[in-house]
């Protein structure tokens, strides 16, 4: 027993330690947007994914956390300085740490991965940065079919929910690739949820539409931007369908 609590003790240590260092690269990744490097702040959020991918693969799920809210912070940087690039690079990486996080069953650290992408979807579209919208959603869409494929029918409806999110704000600054890539990545999704036959109960709804939900909670003002996301997102859903004779 003893033995058991020390070794406790010291991945306690190491996790707040990694805790710690991911917060310093932090403010080195905001330095780099701040001074608007484009390819080296791309870098460097490419470094933060594979050390949150790396905690994810040692179990560290707190210290993983906290790298992904350290990526986070960095992509909406990156957004503010309008590198469109590096916001893909941010965004790719917050993907590959949520396919990591889902594989592994952590789904509190998938969780996280999908609010970062959206959060860092979000700035991008409302910068007009198209790459990094379109990115956000590519790794939205694929986080979330990882998780319906195991069965985690609360991260797979946060994915949904968080392409909503970007597309909503995509269409609202009329990027139309962005837009077009987040419903047709959420048509995916739900066609993805719908092949799934042994969800959990709190998946259910997965399988009928991914849209009445969240389209409830709009105020007035993002009706007119998220109905035309809508559009291609049943445009898009009723294409894929006739593809597979549904």
């Amino acid at each position: 027993m003893e033995g058991e609590s020390r070794m406790n003790n010291e991945i306690n240590d190491l996790e707040d330690a990694i805790k710690q260092a991911a917060a310093s690269l932090e403010a080195i990744g905001r330095a780099l947007a701040e001074w608007r490097l484009n390819a080296a702040a791309g870098r460097f959020a490419q470094s933060l994914g594979a050390m949150g991918v790396e905690l994810i693969e040692m179990g560290l799920e707190a210290a993983a956390i906290q790298a992904i809210q350290s990526l986070e912070a960095v992509g909406r940087a990156i957004a503010d300085k309008d590198l469109d690039f590096a916001a893909r690079d941010a965004a790719a990486s917050l993907g590959d740490v949520g396919r990591a996080a889902t594989d592994r069953g952590l789904e509190a650290a998938a969780m996280q991965a999908l609010t970062s992408l959206e959060a860092v979807g979000q700035a991008s579209a409302a910068k007009g940065l198209d790459f990094g919208a379109w990115w956000a959603a590519l790794s939205l869409e694929a986080v979330g079919r990882a998780a319906a494929a195991k069965g985690f029918g609360s991260v797979a409806e946060q994915a949904a929910d968080s392409l909503g999110a970007v597309g909503k704000a995509a269409a609202k600054k009329g990027l139309e690739p962005a837009t077009e890539q987040t419903a047709s990545s959420l048509a995916f999704l739900q066609l993805s949820a719908e092949d799934l036959v042994n969800l959990p109960p709190d998946s259910a709804e997965l399988s009928s539409s991914m849209i009445p939900e969240y389209e409830s909670r709009l105020t007035e003002s993002d009706r007119a931007s998220y109905q035309r996301f809508k559009d291609y997102y049943e445009a898009n859903l009723k294409q894929f369908r006739a593809v597979r004779g549904i």
